[in-house]
């Protein structure tokens, strides 16, 4: 972990590869994040964060969205992910309920056009397959807009595990 003084001294590149595991395969954020240091506050960086991700066009939302891993794969991504789901319990599924969550993956996946995406910290499994059967139903429009706060809380969480206010 880093304080929010090494956050807004230190060299772009090296941050950039610090902070890789923030977000999934989307590291175009980062340069745009790192260009308005410095910041006062860690709070501050998750608003910004919070901005680009919400200010991006749909294109650049849906490719977020659909490159983030999906929930509960026998093989997760090495990373911030596979220590949240194994937290969650989704990596202690009996064959039942992984085959319940391969197939509302799939159901979720097809209607929405991503995968669904829940910031599973703090979450139980339960708690998980509820909201995904809760999710299922909406509007892809509404979901759309759900996926990426969901996005935006698992990034802050994660950036409280990259970065201490001192």
């Amino acid at each position: 972990m880093m304080d929010l003084e090494t956050f807004n001294k230190m060299e772009d590149k090296a941050l950039i590869k610090a902070l890789s595991d923030l977000l999934e395969h989307c590291e175009w954020v980062l340069p745009k994040l790192i260009a308005q240091r410095p910041y006062h506050s860690i709070s501050a960086i998750e608003q910004e964060l919070s901005t680009l991700i919400a200010s991006s066009s749909k294109d650049i939302q849906l490719h977020i969205l659909q490159s983030h891993p999906k929930l509960g794969l026998k093989k997760f991504e090495p990373g911030f992910s596979q220590s949240e789901q194994q937290q969650a319990g989704l990596n202690l599924l009996s064959e039942e309920e992984f085959e319940k969550l391969n197939i509302l993956n799939h159901q979720y996946e097809n209607k929405h056009g991503f995968p669904f995406i829940i910031a599973v910290t703090g979450l139980t499994k339960d708690q998980i397959f509820q909201a995904f059967k809760d999710r299922i139903k909406f509007e892809s429009g509404d979901e759309l807009t759900t996926a990426i706060k969901e996005v935006t809380t698992i990034a802050k969480i994660r950036l409280g595990k990259l970065i201490s206010e001192s």
